[in-house]
């Protein structure tokens, strides 16, 4: 019980996070905006403009077909790449890079040999055109490529056509994300016995997105599976996720990874090229039984020929889906990013994570249906076992993969798994454990746990004063207390925080004490709510929730504040700080937005001399 609560308190703060990052990866996409304007001189010459190259490349020196930084061997010798401490395809022709040298390769990166810029350029761009050769929606099979759904099929195709290769008899195996866990990436291919793996082997192998972010590894996840992709071109795919864009991952950390491996003045080059690689990553992949997709659904109606009729080169061009304004911008947006539900069939509404829409499985069903299949298979949620089946009825269901185990960052609960689809249309799927029992693992766990506690107690207090009203709306059984039950349904009701388990949280978060008058144990309201309080330290005047609406944003305001620090002098001007509140507010519901930002700076300028530190808008405020 209490594993499964820990990994329910997880997964709630995972998705809160995943809206919280959502929201931030928009507002770098306004600054973004705001920065290619000519609205302000300073802001375009100041380090706005210098984080925009960062987070994007100068795509003012990219060219549309860059040559491969690399010297192909004239001689009759086949070469061989070297490797190290580092890692160089001098002389290799990475189109045609032998099983042997791939395993050579895999083995070294996946144990710490590392590639200089030149030799990452050269991977990059190589594989990137690789998967520009194919379509959005790869079909495996003649008889997935024949099948028409019940509406018209009878469109021009206008992406690349299909792999040659008839795979129908293939047993195709499934990974879902990854996160940058190098250990489930390692364990995964000694799973598939990948040694093994050639064109005479009914095998393929379909790693369906999300390789980056979270984890400690993600360069090295991302450069295995294009090694594996050159390699194994007509068995290995890769299939886009949400976060294979370049907004996502600047705010979820793959480029700082990028800048602590590389160098500051190195990432804005190397940014640009794996941008091309998340541009080029097809969308879709279709089985005899199965569509393979991120997220889901874009919407009811929709059908796969609509996939195949967007231009290559508009997905190529798509680097990131986090502010879609296009129809093909959307379309792309909801398959990345949406998300099955089992609380309501014919359900399509809004996505809690920002982006994205949620679908039903009479929605899914019909989907699967009009196209003659009987799974779609996607990834994008952790579960605890790996795999999870939403039954859809009259056979056809959503399959939920999940391939990091002790996610994140090898600190969570739940298992990983792959998933076996079979010719005549059964599945079975694999789970695994790398769950660490050593005392030092556990230790760190133990600290994941209560600092996740301490995120939910945040929470809390960033709604004390929407709490209160709704405890004064309770009848309460005796003066300013509540029952445990009535507790957990006003935490649950009040705050939006789908999955928390409240009921196993109580106890650490609002304990309850039984009188000598009566065996029902009561929560005090009023100690519970003083002990989740934000203050501004300057401030008598400030209402409750703007402290607690500010509380609630400060970590992103902070984040757009060093951004909006066009000087680099660590302190913001009223100008500067306005820019940021409405820069954030545009991103808020109107009942969550910052009202009066001149009041606010005032507040926060503790010591009167017209700018605010860093310093100061970090320690101004915080819980009672």
């Amino acid at each position: 019980a209490a594993a499964t609560a820990e990994f329910h308190l997880l997964t709630a703060l995972d998705a809160r996070d995943e809206m919280e990052k959502v929201r931030l990866a928009q507002i770098l996409h306004d600054l973004h905006d705001l920065a290619t304007t000519t609205a302000t001189n300073a802001m375009k010459k100041g380090r706005l403009r210098r984080f925009v190259t960062m987070a994007l490349g100068d795509r003012s020196k990219q060219q549309p077909h860059e040559a491969q930084n690399q010297t192909i061997n004239k001689d009759n010798e086949t070469p061989h790449p070297q490797i190290g401490n580092h890692i160089d395809f001098q002389g290799l022709d990475l189109t045609q890079l032998s099983k042997p040298d791939a395993l050579h390769i895999i083995d070294a990166i996946t144990t710490g040999s590392t590639l200089d810029i030149a030799n990452l350029k050269s991977l990059l761009q190589t594989a990137t055109n690789l998967l520009k050769t194919e379509p959005n929606l790869i079909s495996l099979g003649t008889k997935a490529s024949q099948k028409k759904t019940k509406r018209d099929w009878g469109v021009r195709r206008k992406s690349p056509s299909a792999p040659p290769r008839d795979h129908q008899d293939d047993i195709v195996a499934v990974i879902g994300d990854l996160h940058g866990s190098l250990d489930s990436l390692t364990h995964i291919l000694q799973l598939l016995n990948v040694q093994n793996l050639d064109e005479n082997k009914k095998q393929v192998v379909v790693f369906n997105g999300d390789f980056v972010d979270r984890g400690q590894h993600s360069l090295e996840v991302l450069l295995t599976l294009l090694i594996l992709k050159l390699a194994f071109p007509k068995q290995v795919y890769l299939i886009r996720g949400n976060h294979e864009d370049t907004y996502v991952a600047s705010v979820y950390g793959f480029q700082d990874e990028i800048r602590r491996k590389y160098g500051e003045g190195q990432t804005s080059d190397i940014w640009k090229s794996i941008g091309n690689i998340f541009g080029a990553l097809p969308i879709a992949l279709t089985t005899n039984h199965a569509l393979v997709v991120h997220g889901g659904l874009p919407g009811a109606d929709f059908d796969l020929p609509t996939l195949e009729q967007l231009p290559p080169e508009t997905r190529w061009s798509l680097e990131t889906t986090v502010n879609p304004q296009t129809q093909h911008e959307k379309l792309l947006c909801n398959i990345l990013w949406s998300d099955p539900t089992e609380t309501d069939s014919q359900c399509l509404s809004k996505n809690p994570r920002g982006l994205g829409i949620l679908f039903g499985s009479q929605v899914a069903h019909d989907f699967l249906k009009r196209h003659q299949l009987q799974y779609l298979v996607r990834g994008h949620e952790v579960v605890a076992k790996g795999v999870r089946d939403m039954n859809c009825g009259s056979g056809k269901s959503v399959i939920t993969v999940f391939s990091a185990a002790a996610y994140p960052s090898d600190t969570g609960s739940n298992d990983g798994a792959v998933l076996h689809l079979h010719p005549d249309g059964s599945y079975t799927h694999e789970s695994y454990s790398l769950r660490d029992t050593s005392a030092s693992c556990e230790k760190v766990k133990s600290q994941t746990t209560e600092q996740a506690l301490e995120k939910v107690r945040t929470m809390i207090g960033c709604n004390r004063s929407k709490l209160e009203k709704a405890f004064a709306q309770v009848p309460q059984a005796s003066a300013g207390k509540v029952t445990v039950d009535q507790w957990v349904q006003v935490m649950s009701e009040t705050i939006e925080f789908a999955g928390m388990p409240w009921v196993a949280l109580q106890s650490r978060l609002a304990p309850a004490e039984s009188s000598f008058w009566s065996s029902t144990s009561l929560i005090d309201v009023k100690a519970f709510l003083q002990s989740h309080s934000f203050k501004l330290h300057n401030s008598t005047d400030m209402e409750d929730e703007e402290t607690e609406t500010l509380a609630e944003n400060h970590e992103m305001l902070l984040t757009v504040f060093k951004f909006l620090d066009t000087d680099g002098n660590g302190t913001l001007s009223p100008d500067e700080f306005k820019t940021g509140v409405n820069l954030l507010n545009k991103r808020l519901p109107p009942g969550r937005q910052l009202q009066n930002p001149e009041a606010l700076f005032q507040n926060l300028d503790i010591d009167g001399n017209g700018e605010i530190s860093f310093d100061e808008f970090t320690h101004g405020f915080g819980m009672t």
